[in-house]
């Protein structure tokens, strides 16, 4: 009888130590599973940021083209307006002369 008492204890103690161990890799692996998941936030967010920056550069580049070829086109209509104002500059005086003085005139 005693030799069936030692087996049962015996049986306890081994489903005990596997509870007790089962216990431990469950939280081994909640633990693994929290530190994967930081892991993966981590690199998500970087690359996300890499994109992001990418993404802005690429206006960046984008705008300054843009705002550079709006530079070129504004010189390029201020010179043709001095070109005309050289051409035309003492006809035009003489007209808003004599419009005034035509105009005093009368």
């Amino acid at each position: 009888m005693e030799n069936i008492v030692d087996k049962i204890i015996q049986i306890d103690r081994n489903a005990d130590e596997r509870l007790v161990e089962a216990q431990e890799q469950q939280k081994q692996i909640l633990d693994d599973s929290e530190t994967e998941i930081v892991k993966l936030k981590q690199k998500l967010s970087q690359e996300a940021d890499k994109r992001i920056n990418e993404v802005s550069d690429f206006h960046k580049k984008e705008t300054s083209e843009t705002v550079e070829k709006l530079n070129k086109k504004c010189e390029e209509e201020l010179r043709m307006l001095d070109r005309a104002y050289e051409l035309r500059h003492e006809e035009i005086e003489k007209s808003i002369f004599r419009s005034i003085a035509g105009e005093a005139n009368a």
